[in-house]
Order: C-alpha cells, then structure tokens, then sequence
C-alpha cells in the first residue's frame, strides 16, 4: 500500500526566471507563461507517493506533499546572497515563514551569461562558492530563533545544475565554467555534514529547437524551457527527490 505522510511535506522551488516558469520572450502570440515546474512536480510526487491523492484533488486530506516556488528573473547567486533577509525575495525570508523540509535552488544561468569570451574558467570557483553559501545560509537560518514552525533545524537543500544554453553552444569558456561550477556542487553536496546538502544534474540537456532540431522543451531564446520543457523537468526529478525525502524521513 502507498504510504501516506501524516502531515504534509512542504518543499519550495528558489531560484531565477526558470524557477518562476517563463517560457518565452517572444512575440505576444507565444505565450509567456509562466510554467513553474514546481506545480508539475508536486502532481509528480504525490503521484509516486499515493496515486489516489492526484485522482480525488477535491478529497479533504491534504496531498502528502506541497510543493511552493519562488523565481527572480534575472537574479545571479550574487543577487540572492546580497538579499537574503529581504522582505519577499530573501531566501532566509523564505525558511523563515515556510515549514519547508527540502529546499530546491536553481540558480548559476544568469551567473553564466554575464561571462564574456575574454573570461577564463577561474570565474568557476567565484560562482561556486556564492552558490555553496547561498545553501550554507539557508540551512544556518533554519536554525534561527525566527524559525519557530516544527521544521526548525530539519531543513536539507538540493543544488539543481547548472542547464545548457545557446549561449554555452557558442561561449565555450561558458560552457567550461558551467561544467566546473556543477562538478564542484556535487563534491560539495556528497561531502557536507549531516547529508544535508544534495545535488541533481540538471535532466534535460540543451537541444537548440530554433529551425525544429530540438525535442520541444527549450524556448527560442536559447536560455528559457517551454511548458513541455518545466513538465519533463518535474517529470524527471520527482524519482530522484522522492528519494530523497525518503532517506529524510529515516533519519
């Protein structure tokens, strides 16, 4: 029989403009979106974890797990570190006032594109460590006093990869520092004290779809994913996250 958690389990989604869902810049006939995969991946769980729960939406138990977003177009790992305690963005804000177990950041894109050919791969390292103090933060602040909701201190986090761009295809020192950035993310996340870091490649490479080569889940734009795209992301990391939470729960 499915097992069916008690109370539900609350992840949230940090992260840019792939966090929030957008999927297109692009003429007005297009739709922008958003699509957050957040939505997708809470169908995705709770289908794993009871079937019955995504069947009866209007059932009066809650699902086992909810799953909330929060994306900053535009924002860098810098960004987010320089505002951890603003009012609505702030990722310490976030822990504070969500009883969240799994933290699921998605951050590095912007980081990337603000490279330029005449950069080398030493920017790896500088990406690398905001990012790895990003997820240092949030743990440190689930600690805090003004965490005062029962997941005070159970908080784990999850590095999603770096993903692929056009921008990669054709700034190979991008590409370069992207691949380091996420290779230093997970020695980083295998070696953390407690298990309470983890990391995911991120699953959908990066296909150029522009002239019909791709598979349907990358925007024109070269840098934002499709509402197929955020679906076969939820689709692809629900397994993997509800392993995760499995290995939490027998803690």
């Amino acid at each position: 029989a499915p097992t069916r958690r008690v109370t539900p389990t609350f992840l949230f989604c940090y992260g840019d403009s792939l966090t929030s869902g957008q999927a297109s810049i692009a003429p007005p006939d297009k739709s922008p979106g958003p699509y957050p995969y957040s939505v997708y991946l809470e169908w995705e769980l709770n289908y794993l974890i009871d079937p019955e729960s995504t069947l009866a939406p209007h059932h009066k138990q809650a699902p086992p797990t909810v799953v909330h977003h929060l994306g900053i177009p535009g924002w860098t790992a810098e960004n987010m570190l320089n505002n951890l305690n603003e009012e609505h963005k702030g990722l310490c804000s976030v822990v504070y006032r969500t009883p969240v177990s799994l933290l699921i950041i998605l951050v590095g894109k912007n980081d990337i594109h603000r490279l330029t050919p005449s950069d080398d791969a030493s920017k790896a390292s500088v990406i690398l460590s905001q990012i790895t103090e990003l997820h240092k933060a949030a743990l440190e602040c689930s600690m805090d006093d003004e965490k005062k909701d029962f997941a005070k201190g159970k908080l784990h986090t999850l590095a999603l990869g770096i993903p692929g761009s056009l921008f990669q295809d054709h700034v190979p020192v991008a590409a370069k520092v992207a691949a380091e950035v996420n290779s230093g993310l997970k020695s980083f996340a295998e070696s953390f004290p407690g298990g309470k870091m983890h990391y995911i490649d991120f699953p959908i490479p990066y296909v150029n779809g522009v002239g019909g080569d791709g598979d349907g889940s990358w925007n024109e734009d070269g840098i934002h994913m499709t509402k197929k795209g955020y679906d076969r992301l939820a689709k692809q990391l629900a397994p993997k996250v509800k392993d995760i939470l499995d290995g939490m729960d027998s803690d």
